[in-house]
């Protein structure tokens, strides 16, 4: 597993919201996820509401800014669990494509696959 901060688990936590309410659905699949990542992040359960509460209140522009100063693993990490999630209905919505490929493209990994992001996140 890769560390984050804290802070950073909020920026990953909020890219991971926009990308489960892309498509407009919530499916189960997907909030099981991102439940398991919480736990594989290390957040405590009384934690997370005040997790939920900084994700929720955290604006696109400072999102952006902690994901572009991830280390290299780190966003391979995350960019992968978000590929993932977004995957894990069984249908890849293109507003979820469109949510994954833009983010990719604004932290600097244009030549990254949503496939190989898996892969990376899935060893890690």
């Amino acid at each position: 597993m890769i560390y984050f901060e804290p802070h950073e688990v909020a920026a990953v936590h909020k890219a991971a919201l926009t990308m489960v309410e892309a498509d407009g659905l919530q499916h189960r699949k997907e909030k099981r996820l991102v439940m398991e990542e919480l736990d594989r992040f290390g957040v405590p359960e009384n934690a997370l509401p005040s997790l939920f509460e900084a994700a929720r209140e955290m604006d696109y522009d400072t999102m952006i800014s902690i994901w572009r100063d991830f280390g290299r693993y780190q966003t391979l990490y995350a960019l992968g669990y978000l590929a993932e999630l977004g995957a894990r209905d069984g249908y890849v919505d293109d507003s979820e494509g469109f949510f994954w490929f833009t983010l990719n493209d604004m932290v600097g990994y244009e030549g990254l696959t949503p496939q190989m992001a898996i892969e990376f996140w899935q060893t890690h």
